[in-house]
């Protein structure tokens, strides 16, 4: 009789490794998934979709389930569990959606169910594909203001110690970082405040160890030189980088420099959607101060970072722009397109590692103001909208896997992504 058991359990271990390696399906033994709502996802234009973001509200999921538990949950394509991920769109912290991706072709709808338990919790395991990182040094010596020693440890939030600055080797590659398989982002939380690039020649998250043993910053750090995932690949300096934000003050750009206090959380760390919320209190613009909130999010397989800003005291602008650099094309949207977005971008030997990058920023027309330029930056200006400010950056490698090689590959790029953002897929839930 053992000898039996023991054969028949023998069979069954390649059996269950077959499965763990196919992956995640639907009504697993140990789960039960009671309740369910349906969904349909359209795509409406001539144009195939890949890894299309979908963002379930969970204020409308709740108009369908009163008894939605947003803690046990899983949706369903054709019978097979994909993943998703709970997110904060709106930059406070709070999960108010959820988030998936699937692809789409051209005119074409799918139905998604979204099966859940009102009572209990599933952690979900899913792979990985965006990630953010904050860290700070701990275990330092603190000598004249510079954080020496120690080591850097990954926190969710950090509100900046008064006296922070520029290179004192506080925060790991001196501000939170956000990517997706294709590229990675950082931004310097300081009175810089500016964008910048990682390249990625792997489609593997990188931004945990990007910098972890550069405890002292000296312009010397591991990432400015070509390392085996990538490097820091563009120079931002007084520039506005890619995406940053200021507002146009008698014609000068007054970059997020002076503030009365900062507080950065990762609010978005996941399989599906990565990204950093940060409020800036007390904004010094001349001799006004607004409060600002920034929520920067990437979603699986896109370059592109979503920018969501929201500022109190009514500005008369917000503006953001791409960095100039020599040796580069400037390409833009003509005013007359049928498009809500519309866009600036550069492209061209703008890397540090003396190959072509295309750098893109989209904005939506109705926000637009004007779009100008000066020594160091190409400029757009929009109007807060009750305060409200979003915008998209990207920026496309040609040494990234399976990147984008030509200025034409560039510009078609760009091209699909303002069709796709003028174009959103729509959701529709059913009981």
């Amino acid at each position: 009789m053992k000898k039996n058991l023991l054969f028949q359990i023998g069979l069954s271990l390649p059996i269950i490794l077959l499965i763990g390696l196919i992956g995640c399906k639907n009504d697993n033994a140990q789960y039960s998934y009671p309740s369910s709502i349906s969904l349909t996802i359209e795509n409406n234009i001539e144009m195939n979709r890949n890894d299309e973001l979908i963002l379930i509200s969970l204020s409308e999921i709740n108009k369908y389930a009163d008894d939605f538990n947003e803690n046990y949950f899983v949706i369903l394509l054709t019978g097979d569990e994909i993943p998703c991920q709970l997110v904060d769109i709106d930059g406070d912290n709070i999960p108010d959606a959820i988030a998936s991706v699937i692809d789409l072709s051209a005119n074409s709808k799918k139905n998604l169910l979204l099966k859940y338990n009102p009572v209990g919790e599933y952690k979900k395991n899913y792979p990985i594909r965006t990630q953010s990182n904050l860290s700070v040094k701990t275990d330092y010596k603190l000598e004249n203001g510079y954080y020496k020693d120690g080591y850097f440890k990954s926190v969710e939030k950090i509100k900046l110690p008064e006296g922070h600055f520029p290179h004192n080797a506080f925060i790991k590659t001196e501000g939170p970082s956000w990517e997706s398989e294709k590229i990675a982002y950082r931004f310097y939380l300081d009175e810089r405040n500016r964008n910048d690039i990682f390249v990625k020649k792997v489609d593997s998250m990188i931004t945990h160890i990007v910098g972890i043993n550069d405890l002292v910053s000296d312009s010397k750090e591991s990432y400015t030189q070509m390392t085996e995932w990538g490097m820091d690949n563009f120079k931002v300096g007084q520039t506005l980088g890619i995406g940053s934000i200021a507002i146009l003050y008698n014609n000068e750009v007054i970059t997020v420099s002076n503030t009365d206090s900062v507080v950065c959380i990762v609010n978005n760390n996941g399989p599906i959607l990565s990204g950093v919320s940060t409020d800036y209190f007390g904004w010094q613009v001349n001799s006004t101060k607004y409060d600002l909130n920034s929520n920067l999010t990437i979603s699986a397989g896109s370059r592109l970072t979503k920018t969501s800003l929201t500022i109190t005291g009514e500005p008369d602008n917000i503006c953001t722009g791409l960095a100039k650099h020599d040796n580069t094309s400037f390409i833009k949207s003509e005013d007359n397109e049928e498009s809500e977005w519309g866009y600036i971008a550069l492209y061209g030997k703008q890397s540090l590692a003396g190959d072509n990058m295309g750098i893109v920023l989209f904005y939506k027309k109705n926000d637009l103001i004007k779009r100008i330029e000066d020594d160091r930056s190409y400029i757009v200006t929009l109007k807060p909208n009750d305060g409200v400010v979003e915008y998209y950056f990207g920026a496309a490698w040609e040494n990234e896997l399976n990147g984008i090689k030509t200025e034409s590959e560039f510009v078609n790029y760009i091209k699909h992504e303002q069709i796709k953002l003028s174009n959103p897929v729509k959701i529709s839930l059913n009981n």
